[in-house]
């Protein structure tokens, strides 16, 4: 299953490769240990993905090039066009609509998922 240890770490391994990670709000400094539903921050409702204010924000970070303009709404990194040119429906992280919402090339590759895990968060001090 999903929530199994093997899984659970091998989730976050990939998860902490990206260069937002780990998710915080930037409301109330919450962290999260993997995505909350749609992204959003469960303690005051502000979006935890990467902020386009975030120095990691100036590249896309799956190829690099300058000035990403996609929200991968998979693992919240900004892509550039090329790369953020994917889309798929995704039900299971809350976005219920039936929609494919834009992704990644890497996410949408089909890395492990790990949008199913609830695992404990924390607040940085």
């Amino acid at each position: 299953t999903l929530h199994d240890e093997t899984t659970v770490h091998a989730a976050v391994e990939i998860l902490q490769t990206k260069p937002f990670w780990p998710p915080r709000c930037a409301s109330c400094n919450v962290t999260a240990v993997v995505p909350p539903r749609k992204w959003e921050c469960y303690t005051c409702g502000g979006k935890m993905w990467q902020p386009p204010s975030a120095p990691e924000s100036k590249s896309c970070w799956v190829c690099g090039v300058a000035d990403p303009t996609v929200r991968c709404h998979r693992c919240g990194q900004l892509a550039c066009a090329p790369c953020g040119a994917y889309a798929q429906p995704l039900d299971e992280m809350g976005f219920d609509t039936g929609e494919a919402l834009p992704v990644c090339k890497c996410c949408y590759a089909g890395s492990v998922s790990y949008t199913h895990l609830t695992l404990p968060t924390k607040r940085i001090v």
